[in-house]
């Protein structure tokens, strides 16, 4: 379950924890002093009202962007994986986006290879670096996050022709290629068609029964945060509350 606490408490050991911090737009306070972690398969939604800040604290939790003060912490090994509100691809194929996802682990290896053959010093450090990347199955890795997300068949597909459901389950499966550990998603579920946020909702439902990732998500809606998990924080000035979703 998430956690906070007051400012001279102490987080218990997390995935994913921020300490103490504050963000202010001029003279405007969005975060004060917040501390907060989230548990190893947390599932939790966070509330409030439009410019309160929840976009800023998730960035700040997904180390997208720094806090004024204060720390944010991820536990060793893991990755955490951020999804913006929205879903632009690149383009080309859906192939060619989630073979993007490996250019620099593909070229590591390559200057690895060319290293070791040459017997260069150099190919511990990229040995190193290939370990850091996520190891050499990159092509499996690929394959696995387009079959949990089912497009095996759309991967010769450009991506100027998806739809906008597809077009969300292409941009998360790009953020599972890292094999995160975390997956930070602002509004995952916003401008969707009834019948595709469903499918949607299902999916996050689906992929963290299946690979048990921590998820923290933006929604404006308390029947969105009930679906995808029974926990939620409200940012209202600054401030976290922290609240379980009624039956």
């Amino acid at each position: 379950m998430p956690q906070m606490v007051s400012m001279m408490g102490e987080l218990p050991k997390n995935v994913l924890s921020m300490t103490e911090v504050s963000k202010s737009f001029g003279d405007h306070i969005i975060l004060d002093e917040l501390t907060f972690g989230l548990g190893e398969g947390d599932v939790c939604g966070i509330i409030g009202a439009n410019g309160t800040g929840k976009s800023t604290l998730l960035k700040i939790m997904a180390q997208q962007e720094p806090p004024d003060d204060g720390t944010v912490a991820v536990r060793k090994g893991q990755v955490v994986a951020y999804l913006a509100q929205t879903t632009a691809l690149p383009s080309g194929t859906v192939a060619d986006v989630l073979n993007s996802c490996f250019q620099e682990l593909r070229d590591t290896i390559a200057a690895y290879e060319e290293a070791a053959a040459n017997q260069d010093p150099a190919a511990d450090d990229l040995l190193g670096r290939i370990d850091a990347l996520g190891g050499w199955d990159w092509e499996h890795r690929m394959e696995r996050a387009a079959s949990m997300l089912s497009l095996t068949p759309l991967l010769n597909e450009p991506t100027s022709r998806l739809s906008g459901g597809e077009a969300k389950r292409v941009a998360l499966a790009r953020a599972l290629a890292a094999s995160p550990g975390v997956l930070c998603l602002d509004e995952p579920l916003g401008a969707l068609d009834e019948q595709t946020h469903g499918e949607i909702c299902d999916l996050l439902i689906e992929l963290h029964r299946e690979i048990d990732v921590t998820i923290l998500h933006i929604t404006h809606s308390s029947a969105e945060a009930k679906r995808l998990g029974e926990t939620y924080i409200r940012l209202e000035e600054g401030q976290l509350n922290e609240g379980h979703l009624e039956e």
